[in-house]
């Protein structure tokens, strides 16, 4: 019980000193390409969305992390020993913990099957919530210079609402997991006493060999449903997938390989566009056609949009 103790313990510092780790060195990653980002690349993401991978979906992982590390690692260990103990037993009724499994298995896969679509989608949901908040944040003053209070309150109810609707029917797939576990469990303990009973009662059986084997199938039982866990890792699975979206996206513009030093030889130089033009992605027309002009050093040049606005 004290190494069981100790055991634990370390496991648990250990875990969170690795998720913790996880989780800044992904922050990092993020931090170092979205700063090579071109509007291209924003405009891909949105300013929002970004914010919600390196903030929510990297928590989701980090949570994950600890799950990994303290349970389901530890679950498979515990089975196994569990199917030892049981083979060395040798009893005929090992088919009831091979039932047991299977019907286990089949639950998680329908369960997990239902809510993986919504993971998907809820998290699509988080960026649009954070989208319409920042919108609303940043924008407070002409949103009440106009009185577009009502307005943006509606916004916000829709995203809210939509977010809360997903979040509600996820959440509501996966409580029936652990009851549906627990369900099989007992009706298994039910199924072997009662098998068990038989063989007692026509002598092919000992009864301390049945309660060794009902200790050793919840044991095998126990383990099973700790891999249960695994079904938080769902929600981790998408987000790890959006973060590595953002991680392989090729940059657009490379900025040249010259150092500072090699730049600063020729402190002043002329900057010159010849017949420039540049349109918007998905746009129908050019926002500028054919734009030649040329910055002389010492001199400011200006360039003035139809608006007057530069």
């Amino acid at each position: 019980a004290v190494i069981m103790a100790i055991a634990a313990i370390l496991v648990g510092l250990i875990a969170s000193v690795t998720s913790s780790k996880v989780g800044r060195d992904l922050r990092t990653s993020i931090y170092e390409k979205v700063m090579q980002f071109t509007d291209a690349e924003m405009e891909k993401f949105s300013t929002a969305s970004l914010i919600t991978r390196s903030t929510n979906d990297i928590q989701q992982i980090q949570m994950v992390s600890v799950m990994l590390l303290r349970m389901v690692l530890y679950a498979p260990i515990v089975a196994i020993g569990g199917i030892i103990m049981v083979v060395k037993t040798g009893s005929s009724m090992g088919w009831t913990i091979v039932l047991a499994v299977v019907i286990m298995m089949a639950c998680i896969g329908t369960l997990t099957g239902i809510a993986m679509p919504k993971f998907k989608i809820m998290q699509k949901l988080v960026d649009r919530l954070n989208l319409v908040s920042r919108e609303m944040l940043t924008g407070i003053m002409p949103i009440r210079a106009f009185s577009r209070e009502k307005h943006e309150e509606q916004r916000f109810d829709e995203a809210n609402q939509n977010l809360f609707q997903t979040q509600l029917f996820t959440n509501r797939t996966m409580t029936f997991m652990l009851p549906v576990m627990m369900f099989v469990m007992n009706g298994i303990s039910v199924l072997i006493v009662w098998v068990g009973g038989h063989n007692v009662d026509a002598g092919t059986m000992q009864v301390g060999d049945l309660t060794a084997f009902i200790t050793y199938s919840m044991v095998i039982v126990m383990g099973f449903l700790m891999l249960t866990m695994i079904s938080i890792m769902l929600r981790a699975g998408v987000a790890a997938d959006r973060i590595v979206e953002v991680l392989d996206t090729p940059i657009s513009l490379h900025d040249p390989e010259r150092t500072k030093d090699a730049l600063l030889e020729q402190p002043k130089g002329y900057v010159t566009f010849q017949d420039v033009s540049f349109t918007y992605p998905d746009a129908d027309e050019p926002a500028l056609s054919h734009i030649s002009f040329t910055a002389e050093p010492g001199k400011t040049t200006a360039i003035i949009g139809s608006t007057g606005c530069g």
